[in-house]
Formats: structure tokens, sequence, C-alpha cells
């Protein structure tokens, strides 16, 4: 992953996705944390938490703080369960997991069956975007004409193609008009902006970043 694109990917994401050093439950009632990290019990206890005071938490204290979060409602947004469970996630157990993420993702998308050996040479802009929608779908997810745009340079097709099922009609495609979807707003801005990193990739071919970053405000609204 270039530098550029590594550097700015946490805080892109985060106005999407949200960035909660709390644990909390998504809208499946799995314990999640930071940009979306899942963090069962077993893997909670592998890393370093924060009490209130700043002290590093015990065993004791995450394993209660898992059992306040299993009583409380799902899906209520990550903002929600501040302060709730008493506990945060230490930077280094944060760059932990974001790294832990990222490195399965990066290494599914340089496979053959993804982008390939292209991934590493793609422009910062094209990284971005191609990773904000293996961090909706899962590293594992199936864009096989993206991927094959991306693989040759195409980016006026991979802006064309990177349009997810669940977000609903493709505003670009009248053919989409029957979808329909429950994401949230933040979702669907998300892949605006994705769109438009896939059409700056001709003016930013390499490194570079424009500044600011496209973050899928809709202009027709």
């Amino acid at each position: 992953m270039r530098l550029t694109a590594a550097a700015a990917f946490p805080a892109w994401l985060a106005q999407f996705e949200g960035n909660c050093p709390w644990p909390y439950l998504d809208a499946e009632g799995l314990v999640t944390v930071g940009l979306g990290f899942l963090c069962p019990l077993n893997m909670a206890l592998l890393l370093n938490w924060l009490l209130p005071s700043g002290a590093s938490a015990s065993a004791a204290d995450v394993h209660a703080a898992y059992d306040v979060l299993s009583g409380l409602p799902k899906g209520r947004g990550g903002g929600w369960y501040e302060g709730r469970v008493g506990i945060t996630l230490s930077p280094r157990s944060w760059n932990v997991l974001y790294e832990h993420k990222i490195s399965g993702f990066e290494a599914a998308l340089r496979a053959a069956r993804h982008v390939g050996p292209a991934w590493d040479s793609l422009p910062s802009v094209c990284q971005l975007a191609r990773l904000r929608t293996d961090w909706a779908d899962g590293g594992e997810s199936a864009w096989p004409r993206l991927d094959a745009a991306l693989a040759r340079g195409d980016w006026a097709t991979a802006a064309k193609e990177c349009w997810p099922r669940d977000a609903g009609p493709d505003p670009e495609d009248s053919a989409t008009a029957d979808r329909t979807t429950v994401q949230p707003r933040a979702y669907i801005a998300s892949y605006r902006a994705v769109r438009a990193l896939y059409r700056l990739a001709a003016d930013y071919p390499s490194d570079e970043l424009p500044e600011p970053l496209p973050d899928g405000a809709d202009q027709a609204a």
C-alpha cells in the first residue's frame, strides 16, 4: 500500500464508519470496536484496555465490561455505548487490530482472483477507494469487473463498476432503479466518494492525493 494511502485511509474512512475506542454492539449484536473491528471476548482478552482513570484494565475488568455489554440493546450506533461499559481500547491495541485487518485485505487484493500484482502500483486514490469496498464487504468479496478494470488501469470503468447493490439505485444507471437499501446515509456517501476517487486517478496517478479528499457530499441535495 502506498504510504500516502496508508496515512490517509483511517481518518478518511472514519467519517463514514465512525471510530469508537469503546466496545459496542453492531446491528447484528456482534461486539465491535474502533473502525468496525469485530472483537469477541477471546480476542479482547489479548488486547490492552484502559479504565476511565487511564490505568490498564485487568482481565476481570474486561470480563465485567463484556457482561454489561451483553445486556445492552444492539445496533444503537457506536456513540450510544460511550461510557456504558467502562473500558476503552488503548492506541497500541487499536493499531494492532487495524494493521491485522489491513494486511489481510491487501493479501487478498494482491491475489489473482482480485486485482493481482497491479495492486501495489495502483494510484493512492484507487487504493483508498478499493480498500473502502473491502472494509464494507470483507476481504473475499467478489468484484470481478471492478478488479479487472483496476488491473488494466481503466479508471472510467472502475468508477462505473464500483456501486454496490446494497447501496440502492445507482444514480448513474437507470437499470438499477428497482433496487432498495436500508443502508445509512454515510454508507451511500462513502460510495459517492469512492466513485469520485476513481475518477481522480488520471489526475493523481501516483502517490499524491487531492486535498480535501472526496467526502461523498450529495451535490444535488
